[in-house]
């Protein structure tokens, strides 16, 4: 078997506006992976990165598939960012 090519530090999700209700590894036992969002601007619709920690643990050694459980269907943000000049 060759190499695993494992994550290293958290993976950074984004774009994602909906609550997610969960996080787990698809195929998986179930275990939730620990996540944080943090950079949201809520006042201008702007999601924040949702960061997700996966422990060695419950990493596939051939393709780790994450499934993330939203409160309604994927709503994406498609813009960008702007410079905040002033507060």
């Amino acid at each position: 078997m060759g190499q695993v090519n494992r994550p290293q530090g958290e993976i950074a999700v984004k774009g994602i506006r909906n609550p997610i209700r969960s996080a787990t590894v698809l195929g998986g036992d179930g275990t939730h992976i620990t996540r944080r969002i943090s950079g949201s601007a809520g006042w201008a619709n702007i999601p924040g990165v949702l960061w997700l920690s996966l422990p060695d643990a419950i990493i596939c050694p051939h393709a780790t598939v994450i499934k993330l459980e939203l409160d309604a269907p994927l709503d994406l943000f498609t813009g960008h960012g702007q410079v905040i000049s002033q507060n």
